[in-house]
């Protein structure tokens, strides 16, 4: 392979890798300040499966809970449940039914922004260990050295 289509290729791979890890830790520092936003009581106010197509006509189901929560005397509505993926819908239609009470941590320069399970998520690590493998083993393999460690 020419030099140069691989050159291309290992920027293309440190462009992407870079700006999936650049998201990821941005939705994982966020979920993490989060973690320090002060909290209130809430309450479930919807809880209901939403169920979609993809474009190939598939169904896709996602949960959708609202809450709703007061601070300083004002009401405020949320559905964030957290920043960054969320995983088993049908576990969170479980958890979260209606009248269900939340502690919910919100921003408080922006009351308005909130979430009810604000813990790290497990995708940071993987896609970071993705990036680290791109890092090492893509390049080097492309460029004929040997990449056992």
């Amino acid at each position: 392979m020419d030099i140069f289509v691989r050159a291309i290729i290992v920027a293309a791979g440190y462009l992407i890798s870079g700006a999936l890890v650049y998201i990821v830790t941005l939705s994982f520092l966020r979920d993490r300040k989060a973690m320090r936003w002060p909290t209130v009581k809430g309450v479930v106010t919807s809880a209901r499966a939403i169920v979609t197509a993809d474009s190939d006509g598939n169904p896709i189901s996602r949960a959708e809970i609202e809450y709703e929560y007061k601070v300083k005397g004002k009401v405020y509505t949320s559905d964030r449940i957290k920043f960054g993926v969320i995983g088993d819908h049908d576990a969170l239609l479980r958890r979260y039914g209606v009248k269900c009470p939340v502690k919910v941590y919100y921003d408080p320069t922006k009351p308005w922004e909130a979430v009810i399970e604000p813990s790290g998520n497990g995708w940071t690590v993987l896609v970071i260990a993705l990036f680290l493998y791109w890092l090492w083993y893509l390049p080097c393999n492309l460029a004929g050295f040997s990449c056992s460690a």
